[in-house]
């Protein structure tokens, strides 16, 4: 038997690539998320192209569906609650 369904395997997946991409990115350039100021356009198109989006500002609402994404994950793993709205378009 499958420890977790296709579908929440999948979410998991997306989200820890998206995390590594961007984490690797931060990890090679020393870029830390809690600098005051935003990246110079050229290091945001960067973020962008390692987050799969076009634009910078769509990163942060991509990341934020992830974790409401892998929130819901957790419910229905940890907390026995079905699953709902489970998507990959973070």
């Amino acid at each position: 038997a499958d420890i977790l369904d296709q579908q929440c395997a999948r979410v998991i997946g997306s989200a820890y690539s998206f995390h590594a991409r961007l984490g690797a990115l931060a990890s090679l350039s020393g870029w830390r998320r809690h600098q005051k100021r935003p990246p110079r356009p050229r290091f945001a198109n960067m973020i962008a192209e390692a987050a799969g989006v076009s634009d910078y500002s769509a990163v942060k609402p991509l990341a934020m569906g992830y974790a409401t994404q892998i929130k819901r994950v957790y419910g229905q793993i940890a907390q026995g609650r079905p699953t709902q709205g489970l998507s990959l378009d973070g």
